[in-house]
């Protein structure tokens, strides 16, 4: 295996762009930094993702880089020009963001965090293109659900539409970088603002960064222009992370592009310890488990708050409002050896739907087998078809005994240059 150097990766996707960082020749696995300071090792011990299967929306995947043998299912690319199964990688960009996710544990290179869950990938760049086509989010997004995916994770960007209710409709958490304020599209470098969509839509979890000492990352985007209800967002870091790239190389970069498969990956941890878990509980396990930072409760850098998987996977998660009650004790989590065995999709917040699972030809993995938490938290039930229409009913989950004052935010959605 190769490390390259310092090297710019030639990709942008809509508005969230790999910034290139720097590399020693012995900075692959022991500059995972966030690996120790997010307890992934402990995490380890209790969740690998087993059983879970990620979609990835991006420019593709290197399936034959050493980090990522047998984690790769087959998928499929959308774009016009470069029909395939998502399995070839021009950019480099999917194939990192894979890395983060699901690079597996051979001691070496990349660990991701979940290195035993399975990405399918979906190419949305055209062949030469500088962005992804904003228009293929939407597909893309409905592809993977009816593939039986568990979670939904994307750095490109472009607007989900209707695609993100289907998704949540079926139990299916779609997550999103929140992007960078610099953005080159070839035409020199755009401050922009605002949240990249499809995170910053209503249903989906906004993702934004966070630095090595755990402060807000001030070159990527905040969440300010992120749906104002339901308040799904958090951070994660997004500087100097080690990630792979296709050929067997590898780059350190920044980038909100890798907060996002942080969470993603976190909830894959979730999903594979409480298999039983439906989607209300599963999404305030992610959320009330955050450290908080910041103002107490939401704000629009951390959102939440930073990202806790081995919380996420230990704490006792128990409310009970007007609306429901949720009671998660930790007691429920499966045992390591376990994990994988029976992971039935959770269906809506409502409980009804059920996703397609993949077919037989895409089922089998290539080349082989606490800090803060927050106070209150707003979980959404979902669209409930009342009297032929439909009502979005917003739950708030809460820790302690004042309400955190949800504002509404006006979102500012940047286009790039053409």
């Amino acid at each position: 295996m190769r490390l390259r150097v310092a090297a710019t990766v030639a990709v942008a996707a809509v508005l969230v762009a790999l910034l290139p960082g720097t590399a020693q020749a012995d900075e692959i696995r022991d500059g995972q930094w966030y690996l120790d300071a997010l307890g992934i090792h402990d995490a380890h011990e209790l969740s690998q993702g087993a059983g879970v299967t990620i979609g990835v929306i991006d420019t593709g995947v290197d399936p034959n880089h050493p980090d990522l043998e047998g984690q790769v299912i087959s998928g499929t690319s959308l774009a016009e020009n470069a029909p395939g199964d998502g399995l070839e990688d021009e950019y480099g960009h999917g194939t990192a963001v894979s890395s983060v996710l699901v690079g597996n544990d051979d001691a070496n290179g990349v660990l991701g965090i979940a290195p035993k869950a399975k990405i399918i990938s979906v190419n949305i760049f055209e062949p030469g293109a500088k962005t992804s086509d904003p228009h293929l989010m939407e597909p893309a997004i409905e592809w993977l659900v009816d593939q039986g995916v568990d979670v939904i994770s994307t750095s490109a960007g472009g607007s989900g539409g209707s695609a993100i209710q289907y998704a949540t409709d079926h139990g299916v958490p779609v997550v999103g970088a929140a992007g960078n304020r610099f953005q080159d599209w070839g035409l020199g470098e755009h401050e922009v603002s605002g949240t990249n969509d499809p995170g910053g839509q209503s249903g989906a979890i906004p993702v934004s960064g966070t630095t090595i000492d755990g402060e807000f990352w001030d070159r990527g985007l905040d969440l300010s222009g992120a749906a104002p209800q339901p308040r799904y967002g958090l951070s994660a870091p997004a500087v100097d992370i080690p990630i792979a790239l296709p050929g067997g190389e590898y780059d350190v970069v920044n980038g909100t592009s890798f907060s996002a498969p942080i969470v993603a990956g976190t909830l894959a941890l979730i999903r594979s310890a409480y298999p039983d878990l439906d989607y209300t509980t599963w999404i305030a396990r992610l959320l009330e488990t955050v450290d908080d930072k910041g103002p107490e409760g939401y704000d629009v850098e951390y959102g939440w708050g930073i990202v806790n998987p081995l919380a996420a996977l230990t704490e006792d998660v128990a409310y009970e409002d007007e609306y429901t009650s949720i009671n998660s004790p930790s007691a429920d989590r499966l045992p390591l050896d376990q994990q994988g065995d029976d992971i039935s999709p959770p269906g809506n917040p409502d409980g009804d739907a059920t996703p397609t699972p993949p077919s037989d030809s895409s089922d089998a993995a290539l080349d082989g087998d606490t800090g803060m938490s927050v106070l209150w938290l707003p979980i959404t039930l979902a669209a409930a078809i009342i009297l032929a229409g439909t009502i979005a009913i917003t739950v708030v989950v809460h820790r302690g005994r004042r309400r955190t004052a949800l504002d509404s935010s006006e979102f500012q959605a940047p286009v790039p240059p053409r």
